[in-house]
């Protein structure tokens, strides 16, 4: 007979269902881990335990074991977690000089010139934008 998993233990749903499977078919966790390719239960019972989380492939498996797949429906909860950002859309903090401010202000100016096909500046016109705008921001 299979040990009672402590209530405190925050067993993942489709795990928990798939031990339900494996209870209800009589099948031991080494029985299950030598189905899903493991050397011993040990992983079987980590996973069933919450100690352990299974992959998404072993969960497949495990739950083709008992003639069953697992399937991702979208369900009516919110999600826990919001959405990750892209990339584009994180923020970054840096630290620049107002001379670094300027250079990177002259290179956005010398590279719309460019688009517009208007460019004739080249890197020492650059750096003399850099200055003036440094000089108007009051710094160097």
């Amino acid at each position: 007979m299979s040990k009672p998993i402590p209530e405190d233990r925050d067993i993942d749903p489709i795990v928990a269902e798939l031990r339900k499977l494996r209870l209800a078919a009589k099948m031991h966790q080494p029985e299950l881990a030598t189905e899903l390719g493991f050397e011993s239960g040990s992983s079987v019972s980590g996973y069933e335990r919450g100690d352990m989380q299974p992959r998404l492939d072993v969960l497949h498996a495990w739950a083709g074991v008992f003639g069953h797949k697992v399937v991702l429906v979208k369900g009516d909860a919110p999600a826990k977690r919001a959405p990750r950002r892209k990339p584009d859309d994180e923020k970054i903090e840096v630290s620049l000089t107002k001379y670094q401010i300027a250079l990177a202000m002259g290179y956005l100016i010398v590279v719309a010139k460019q688009m517009e096909g208007k460019s004739s500046l080249v890197s020492e016109d650059l750096l003399s934008v850099a200055d003036e705008m440094a000089r108007a921001l009051g710094g160097s």
